[in-house]
């Protein structure tokens, strides 16, 4: 993994935090907001990951599971962290956020790179979630991603 120090666990299917963040009305925002067609959520469990103790992420883009497009959404759930997202925008410039407790980040799998700076204080929760594009066909490593 490109995480230090974070932990995190799948979250069942089919309780209320999957039906919320799985839900077709998510797809059709997430439409709206990418210009993406036919977003669904993917097979990929929500995963809660959570942050502390010197706990980041390195540089990274996100993995392709799929062979559509595929978005990532980090929701946060709370931050008390001193640790903030960066990306590289198209001109390669870093750009930074401290994502707010109630605040969703939409990235498109393998195309910008990332990354969670260590945090030295305090912790952050998220959910990931995963929507790919309608038809998406799951890559053969696809499996090997299924553990923590």
């Amino acid at each position: 993994s490109l995480a230090t120090g974070r932990v995190g666990c799948f979250i069942p299917a089919g309780g209320a935090t999957a039906r919320a963040l799985l839900s077709g009305e998510v797809g059709k925002r997430l439409e709206g907001v990418t210009g993406g067609v036919g977003l669904r959520a993917a097979d990929y469990p929500l995963e809660l990951r959570e942050y502390k103790d010197s706990a980041m992420m390195q540089w990274h883009s996100d993995q392709l599971l799929y062979d559509l497009a595929q978005y990532e959404l980090v929701f946060t759930l709370q931050n008390e962290g001193d640790s903030v997202t960066q990306w590289k925008d198209r001109d390669g410039v870093v750009r930074e956020a401290w994502t707010e407790p109630n605040s969703l980040l939409v990235i498109k799998a393998g195309t910008v790179e990332h990354r969670v700076t260590p945090i030295t204080k305090g912790k952050r929760q998220i959910i990931k979630a995963v929507f790919v594009v309608e038809g998406a066909k799951k890559y053969p490593w696809f499996e090997s991603t299924m553990q923590y």
